[in-house]
């Protein structure tokens, strides 16, 4: 577990699936703009959090 982990621990659940949201709404735009490594990036970020919650 890295600092941006446990930091995202430690925010209340509501900030946290914001963040999470957020990161699935840039993973949508990304793959619409057809920039597939950028949204299975950020799909493999989002899995990480969700484990976290």
């Amino acid at each position: 577990m890295d600092l941006t982990q446990v930091a995202f621990k430690d925010l209340p659940k509501d900030e946290q699936k914001n963040i999470i949201a957020n990161l699935e709404n840039q993973m949508k735009a990304a793959a619409k703009a057809l920039d597939f490594e950028e949204a299975a990036q950020l799909r493999d970020n989002v899995m990480s959090l969700k484990a976290l919650l």
